[in-house]
């Protein structure tokens, strides 16, 4: 029996060698926490934000215990010939530069009631190249316990052949040479002569065969080995390692466990063939919170994170509330949901308490839509209303001032008309053609011919049992039956956005993601708190100090800005403009348009490289007006009179009180040409068009997506998955090799904050009062 073990021992150490593990970590190799034992730069290299438990045994009068918090704290409890001390650690790690890492670590012991002199390391850790990692580090600088300079390098030769498994096979090296400065003595020729006699060296190996096993091995000095195993199911990650001389005189075992906040991939994931959603409130259009099912842009990426994913089969969505809340919402789930169910996948709705078509038709496109016996579903179809206020102005006596591009330059209609114009109608019957399109595209999902979904939409609303018979859902049923009939039936998870741990030793490129949503608007008369942390709308303030920031980053290759704005003030809009176009000169600026990027919106992207928009997104409306209202009418009606003291004949151009001459209305006039020109110019130079041709087009007409594309004012139609293939096939970036990140992040913020501080009068409690109580109280 002796034998046998002896000989499966044997066995296993061979095994461990031949497909080792990073449970064995170097100078070179180590992340996170192992810095504290040998690089410390290596705190930094990976946040893994993780609570870490290690054993270590000789025997029952030698031990260790450690307790790590994150990548900055550390007790380790040590039973040394049954005499017990306490060594506290702190430390940490930070990027330099997109490529090379510092780091520190301090560590003092408590022993026999007392506090021992404080033990200080210092290190550095570059990567070089992709898939080659070199260290330097020095423990012990102050000469306390004993000094040593050590060297270390990695390769993953793998790298070579293919970067997705270039993180499967690691070498490793390290040499230590004992080094105390302050007792350096004799010549340099004697010092280095007494080197060959002092260092010591090690190398390994180490690789992850499958996704959550890990193999390790090193040998140390041909003296001694280490041998150890990993096995991540997801979050928490155990491991055991055995460390011994060849003749098994001097063994430590080791064990530990990890629980990270970010999940390693791993073949010991749960099976999961369904999961479930529940929404409660509407998309949040300008959300960057990457692991929000309310940012649409997380949850669509889930969706198709998950039709890649052969054990799921379906997903349930519930609806308790209206959720999709634009039509170019309705548009990206629609792609989504087609991209899942072509994998022959499906999607189950329950449509509780929601009385949104947009819902319904999101529902559509999915397999089955279940709704409670008293529901309705409020299908009616495509149309917009416009209010009128030409009677109401001329009885009270208001009159507007303007100035416009042309009568497809509508926005003031609804002061100056008593009814739709002929452009106007002209042109948002183009438009919703193109959303009543995608309607019916949706809905012959359910197996209706073109003729029966116009009759359908037609004759809605509905209520349940009229859907039920038509077909326009599957089946009648209360929410708790749906559950114990579906839900509980096939214990589905809950739909978590994931981010999965990294391992990698590169420089990562980053692909940052801005969003710009809401009217343009000048931040004159905003407070600073309000343009960093609340309201949707675009200021020069909260967009161009972060697009000068991206430009100065060397981690970020490319920046993809998602628009979803009516325009508003022309000026501010062509700040950012040209913030963009500066960038754009430095690296490439993808445009991906949501629901509305018309005007000021239009002209901020037409700023980008490439701009891909929606079928139904509305853009365009590529011209200007100026106006003013002028009250002096409704104030003589209500017995005000007015007067006036000025020097300069147009001083009162610009009054509420004083009608506008022909002198002046040729002023207004010219500066809007001015502007419109300008405008004009900008997308032919853009877009590589003809001035004429804009001039055609332009005027103020809105376009949807389609036909946008059709006149070349777009690249493509698609989203923010077709943005970053673009990213990919620009920079020559492979899938999965670079990072994404939502912009401005919290650096980029903090130091806008100081630079605001720094200008304002708002102080330090101000800021934090608010970011306090938007914290508890109002972001969802």
């Amino acid at each position: 029996m002796k034998k046998f073990l002896v000989f499966t021992f044997l066995f296993l150490c061979v095994i461990f060698w031949i497909f080792p593990l990073g449970v064995v970590p170097s100078g070179a190799t180590g992340e996170g926490i192992e810095g504290f034992f040998y690089n410390p730069a290596s705190l930094g290299f990976n946040e893994n934000n993780a609570i870490s438990i290690d054993v270590g045994y000789v025997n029952r009068e030698n031990y260790t215990t450690s307790l790590f918090w994150g990548n900055n704290l550390g007790i380790v409890y040590t039973l040394d010939s049954e005499s017990p001390f306490y060594t506290f650690l702190v430390g940490a790690g930070l990027p330099v530069l997109p490529n090379l890492y510092v780091g520190y670590d301090l560590s003092v012991d408590y022993f026999a009631g007392s506090w021992k002199s404080p033990v200080c390391n210092l290190g550095v850790l570059g990567v070089p190249l992709d898939g080659l990692t070199v260290g330097v580090y020095q423990r012990d600088v102050m000469g306390m316990v004993g000094s040593s300079l050590n060297l270390s390098i990695g390769l993953r030769p793998l790298y070579l052949l293919n970067s997705s498994v270039g993180t499967r096979l690691s070498l490793f090296a390290d040499v230590s040479l004992p080094v105390n400065y302050s007792d350096m003595g004799g010549t340099i020729s004697e010092f280095f002569g007494k080197i060959p006699d002092n260092f010591s060296y090690s190398i390994g190996v180490s690789l992850d065969p499958v996704d959550g096993i890990n193999l390790g091995a090193r040998l140390n000095n041909w003296k001694s080995f280490e041998t150890g195993i990993g096995i991540s199911t997801g979050i928490t990650n155990f491991y055991f390692s055995f460390n011994s001389d060849f003749g098994f005189s001097d063994c430590t075992f080791n064990a530990g466990i990890r629980l990270k906040e970010k999940p390693d991939r791993t073949i010991f994931r749960p099976p999961r063939e369904s999961y479930i959603v529940k929404f409660s409130h509407y998309f949040d259009a300008s959300s960057v919170d990457r692991y929000s099912v309310y940012n649409i842009d997380s949850f669509v990426s889930r969706v198709y994170q998950l039709a890649d994913d052969p054990g799921c089969k379906t997903l349930y969505v519930v609806f308790d509330h209206p959720v999709v809340g634009s039509v170019g919402n309705l548009e990206e789930i629609k792609n989504a949901y087609s991209y899942f169910t072509e994998k022959g996948k499906k999607i189950v709705t329950y449509i509780n308490n929601s009385f949104s078509q947009l819902d319904y038709l999101a529902a559509a496109c999915g397999t089955r839509i279940i709704i409670p016996p008293t529901g309705f579903i409020f299908l009616s179809g495509v149309g917009a209303e416009f209010l009128f206020f030409k009677t109401l102005f001329d009885r009270e006596g208001v009159e507007v001032e303007y100035s416009r591009s042309s009568n497809y330059k509508s926005a003031l209609d609804t002061f100056i008309k008593k009814k739709l114009s002929k452009e106007n109608r002209e042109q948002y019957t183009a438009y919703l053609k193109t959303i009543y399109r995608l309607f019916k595209e949706i809905l012959k999902r359910r197996s209706f011919d073109d003729k029966r979904v116009v009759e359908i939409i037609d004759n809605g609303p509905y209520d349940a049992n009229a859907a039920k018979e038509i077909g326009l859902v599957d089946k009648l049923m209360y929410y708790d039956d749906f559950e114990n009939t579906y839900v509980e039936k096939n214990s589905p998870a809950g739909l978590k956005i994931v981010e999965y741990a990294r391992k990698r030793w590169k420089a990562e490129p980053v692909v940052a993601v801005f969003k710009l949503s809401g009217p343009v608007v000048n931040s004159a008369g905003i407070s600073p708190i309000s343009y960093l942390l609340g309201g949707s709308y675009i200021t020069e303030k909260n967009t161009i100090p972060f697009i000068k920031m991206v430009g100065e980053d060397s981690r970020i290759k490319a920046l993809i800005v998602q628009i979803d704005s009516p325009g508003g003030d022309g000026t501010i809009s062509d700040e950012i403009w040209n913030a963009l176009v500066k960038l754009r000169e430095k690296k490439p600026v993808v445009v991906v348009m949501g629901s509305v990027a018309a005007s000021g919106g239009y002209y901020i992207a037409m700023a980008g490289d490439y701009i891909i928009a929606k079928k139904t997104t509305l853009t365009g409306s590529i011209g200007a007006f100026s106006y003013k209202y002028v009250i002096k009418k409704l104030l003589e009606k209500h017995g005000v009179a007015t007067d006036s003291v000025s020097f300069g004949k147009n001083y009162n151009m610009f009054s509420p009180f004083d009608e506008l001459t022909e002198e002046q209305r040729e002023k207004m006039k010219s500066m809007t040409d001015f502007f419109v020109k300008q405008f004009y110019t900008k997308v032919a130079k853009a877009r590589g068009l003809s001035l004429k041709r804009v001039e055609e087009i332009g005027g103020g007409r809105i376009y949807s997506g389609d036909d946008a594309l059709r006149l070349k004012l777009i690249d493509r139609i698609g989203g923010l998955r077709d943005a970053f293939d673009y990213v990919e096939k620009k920079l020559n970036l492979a899938k999965g090799s670079y990072r994404v990140e939502y912009y401005p992040d919290e650096r980029a913020l903090m130091r806008l904050f100081v630079e605001e501080l720094e200008e304002s009068e708002i102080t330090t409690g101000d800021v934090f009062k608010s970011l306090m109580m938007r914290s508890l109280l109002l972001r969802p």
